[in-house]
């Protein structure tokens, strides 16, 4: 009876000292991911303000807008968009193309 006795202890504190176990590693996960989520941010990648130096408002368009590293205007009389640095419309396949949409 005795033997029967210590066999169930045995196995029950195997099975609390599991489930104690198994809960502390994912506990330990838990605080892994926090600390990583808390050390998330942005960076910036390049010198926006830079690039539009020399571009400000322009009338009856609408703008500057940095498109796939180049300027443009958007004119809404026309309905597109206009670059600066050639004097043209762009064409939508080439807008399209710019946005990736394409």
């Amino acid at each position: 009876m005795e033997a029967l006795h210590l066999i169930r202890c045995f196995i029950t504190t195997s099975i609390l000292l599991a489930l104690v176990d198994r809960i502390s590693f994912w506990h330990y996960n838990i605080d892994i991911v926090n600390k990583q989520e808390q050390k998330m941010g942005f960076k910036v990648l390049g010198k926006t303000a830079d690039l539009y130096q020399g571009y400000g408002p322009l009338p009856k368009l609408e703008g500057p807008f940095l498109v796939n590293g180049r300027i443009l205007y958007y004119d809404p009389k026309e309905g597109k968009y206009w670059d600066p640095k050639t004097d043209f419309y762009v064409p939508h396949e080439e807008y399209f193309r710019l946005v990736g949409l394409m």
